[in-house]
């Protein structure tokens, strides 16, 4: 029996298959690809930052781990305290991390005998985040800090509270561009630019610059810090596919 019907089933499997064929043959008929232009653009916005983020650290070091952590907590409460009256609102103080690790000394080895390090005592860093929107007043922050006990000056930054309107406007001039270029392209190949099939975008911020320096104040023998800070800007990335009419 098996032997009378494979061909038969052979024949069924054959005729689905032409069928299937010729139906997809249909279908790529009827629905051609659709034919598209790919674009981009780029946006900037420069703008004046308003406010300022600085990272300062107090630093010890002692034999002993408790020695070097309370030495650090009686450091770092004036610190803490110099610069919570020095920022005023909107702006804020907060810690920012806290360290306490051991310090080894490996020695020299003299090529032969290699000596194990040995413990030679603990270092304690705490450090603090600080926001303002006193720019003027950050070379003083800074000074304060330093003289209340802070001992490293990690970073100096500047940004926008709200970049929302300049960021709607680097977009606004990215996807002007991209649409641009689009119309540039169908334009020389003698084509109608149809609508937009799909977009997408991305967003950058330029660090700012920062320069500091010491200057002599004229009416003291003190030395304050000036820093100037720089212009922020925007940018904005748009790319987008439209449709060939």
């Amino acid at each position: 029996m098996n032997s009378l019907y494979s061909p038969l089933r052979a024949a069924r499997v054959l005729i689905t298959a032409i069928i299937f064929a010729g139906a997809l043959s249909a279908s790529a008929e009827t629905s051609p690809q659709q034919r598209t232009i790919h674009a981009s653009g780029h946006g900037s916005v420069k703008t004046q930052p308003d406010r300022a983020r600085v990272a300062v650290s107090v630093t010890t070091r002692a034999g002993t781990a408790r020695e070097a952590s309370e030495t650090n907590a009686r450091v770092s409460k004036e610190v803490l305290a110099k610069l919570r009256a020095a920022v005023q609102p909107p702006g804020e103080v907060s810690t920012a991390g806290y360290d306490l690790t051991p310090v080894y000394d490996y020695g020299q080895n003299d090529g032969t005998v290699v000596r194990a390090p040995k413990l030679a005592g603990y270092t304690a860093i705490n450090r603090f985040a600080i926001v303002s929107a006193d720019l003027a007043g950050v070379g003083a922050l800074i000074d304060a800090a330093i003289a209340s006990g802070a001992n490293q000056i990690d970073s100096i930054g500047f940004f926008l509270a709200d970049e929302q309107s300049a960021r709607n406007q680097a977009l606004l001039e990215a996807g002007r561009r991209a649409r641009a270029e689009a119309a540039t392209i169908a334009q020389s190949l003698d084509v109608g630019l149809g609508d937009v099939i799909e977009a997408s975008s991305a967003m950058s911020v330029t660090p700012v610059p920062v320069f500091a320096r010491q200057a002599m104040a004229m009416e003291s023998a003190a030395v304050q810090t000036e820093v100037a800070p720089g212009s922020l800007e925007i940018g904005a990335d748009v790319t987008a596919t439209f449709a060939i009419r």
